[in-house]
């Protein structure tokens, strides 16, 4: 991963000088004098015990950070400030948080505020892309669902393993029966991704906060049985979701034929397409592309940039570090001692793996794309934060159950 980043930051240097973009060094060097004082100060109180966390991440934040500076300096700069605040955040949280299961008496009250961020941006939030999910406070933006997620997931922690032997052991009861406090738990998490669905018309994060409580109900009780009857639910309230919603039913026409609808709701998809392909294995080079033709390409379609301009083996790279952190948060859980502990250190891996999922298996034409971003690669200041929050929960999670035994 180190000489990985130094050969980014010398291809980008010598992009700079042949391509006569010289004004972009002022914002280059502010940039990696806040990358070094953010992610410093992450790795000294954070991941100082697990630097094989910090350096993948701080690869995935180098290429987009580069990335975004290319496509846009005035957003680079602002990702700079926000990377900052993260760090500060997640640095307060993992200092704050300890022990974590001090979480656990406070679950009423984190449920409480998710909710109240959440159903804040469907009351007083501003519509982007027929979504209504952001909240701006002068030019300031925010989208609440990126701390809700973290949130749902600390609740659930906490409720599952309080009620978990409730569902385990009710599979023994009569045939065909299923369990009233199961069905409880059941409903309430298929009403709240239908919900987000429905009345936020948000699919990406509807598909990542039920990947994710299913998940963790899984671990919890391992009953498969309930697992596969909330999830065939979600799908069937989800096709009915597709046949009443015209901007949902935009989605799923440009993923299943997006070269029919080439020039209208399949535009984004087909550039993004013929981006990664003409990119080839190399990249056209810095500057040399043409990736700002795919709309929104600073956020949802990052990688297409990415894969345009550095090559497809950069979006592999890219690609790989997601994987491997993916499958490292898992194996701290699978290491976790602790209930609450492993179960919160399972649903933020699941948070983790699921989000990057959706992202990529969207900008890959693998599923209908949405409107997540690529953890610490795509622009968005309360993706970043809640993201580097998620890692301090994961690290003092793995931390501590390390230590000691419940």
């Amino acid at each position: 991963m180190t000489g990985a980043l130094s050969l980014l930051i010398g291809h980008f240097l010598i992009s700079i000088w042949l391509t006569n973009h010289r004004e972009l060094l002022f914002t280059l060097i502010l940039g990696l004098l806040a990358a070094g004082l953010s992610w410093g100060l992450i790795h000294f109180v954070i991941t100082r015990t697990h630097p094989e966390i910090v350096l993948p991440l701080i690869f995935l934040y180098s290429v987009g950070w580069l990335e975004l500076l290319r496509l846009q300096p005035e957003l680079a700069r602002k990702q700079s400030l926000w990377l900052v605040i993260a760090a500060a955040g997640a640095s307060l949280t993992f200092r704050l948080l300890q022990p974590i299961t001090k979480l656990e008496r406070y679950r009423v009250v984190t449920l409480a505020g998710g909710l109240l961020l959440l159903f804040s941006a469907l009351i007083v939030g501003t519509e982007v892309n027929g979504a209504k999910l952001w909240l701006r406070f002068g030019d300031v933006s925010f989208q609440p669902i990126e701390v809700v997620k973290i949130l749902l997931v600390v609740t659930l922690a906490s409720f599952w393993r309080r009620f978990r032997l409730w569902l385990r052991f009710s599979k023994d009861r009569v045939a065909g029966r299923l369990p009233r406090r199961g069905m409880v738990f059941l409903a309430s998490g298929w009403f709240l991704g239908l919900v987000i669905l429905v009345v936020q018309r948000d699919l990406g994060m509807a598909l990542l906060l039920i990947g994710v409580f299913f998940t963790m109900f899984y671990v919890a009780t391992g009953r498969k049985d309930l697992v596969v009857l909330g999830v065939g639910a979600f799908f069937a309230a989800s096709a009915l979701a597709i046949a009443v919603f015209h901007h949902i039913r935009i989605r799923i026409r440009a993923w299943w034929d997006p070269f029919e609808f080439y020039d209208t709701d399949g535009y984004q998809l087909v550039q993004g397409l013929y981006a990664v392909a003409d990119g080839g294995p190399w990249g056209r080079g810095l500057f040399l592309g043409r990736p700002q033709v795919v709309p929104e390409v600073h956020t949802d379609f990052i990688l297409t940039a990415v894969s345009h301009e550095l090559g497809w083996l950069t979006a592999l790279c890219l690609i790989y570090a997601v994987a491997y952190l993916s499958w490292r948060f898992f194996q701290m859980a699978a290491d976790c001692r602790g209930e609450y502990r492993r179960l919160l250190l399972t649903g933020l891996a699941s948070l983790w793996s699921v989000q990057c999922f959706i992202i990529l298996g969207g900008i890959t034409k693998i599923i209908p794309m949405t409107g997540l971003t690529l953890p610490f690669v795509s622009y968005g200041g309360s993706s970043l934060l809640a993201n580097a929050i998620l890692v301090a929960l994961i690290v003092r999670c793995g931390l501590e159950g390390q230590r000691c035994e419940e």
